[in-house]
């Protein structure tokens, strides 16, 4: 069984038996977030890979991550971390059917993009629809 699946079990346990503690969120520490405009949605690729991986999850559905390809705004919906460790930050690399981005630290597979005026596509989508060369940013 996986850790994961231990904790819930352990967890159902508990609330089962009722041998728990409650504890009231203290409201001096909350902060509220910050409001969400453009400029700050865009993609910064000299942030380690899973820093920009979780920038991308976080905004999406809405108001979703982006930036730019050859002065053209690209939406990422969806990535995941990549298998490269050494690609220059923002540089576009296709490898095995796979749309690679590099960061400051390791890469990003892009699984989900936009182009400006197209659907939403898949990565092997947009590979085999256009010429992958250049750097995003």
């Amino acid at each position: 069984m996986s850790t994961g699946s231990t904790q819930l079990l352990k967890a159902i346990d508990i609330i089962d038996s009722g041998n728990y503690k409650l504890e009231s969120q203290d409201d001096s520490k909350a902060t509220p977030a910050p409001k969400l405009f453009n400029e700050n949605t865009y993609i910064d690729f000299n942030q380690p890979a899973k820093e920009v991986h979780n920038f991308i999850r976080g905004l999406n559905p809405f108001p979703v991550a982006w930036t730019t390809l050859n002065d053209e705004k690209v939406k990422i919906f969806r990535s995941q971390m990549g298998p490269l460790k050494h690609i220059d930050a923002g540089e576009l690399v296709a490898l095995d059917g796979k749309l690679l981005v590099g960061c400051r630290e390791g890469t990003i597979e892009v699984l989900e993009l936009q182009m400006p005026g197209k659907k939403r596509m898949s990565a092997i989508d947009f590979i085999n629809s256009n010429k992958v060369e250049g750097a995003f940013g």
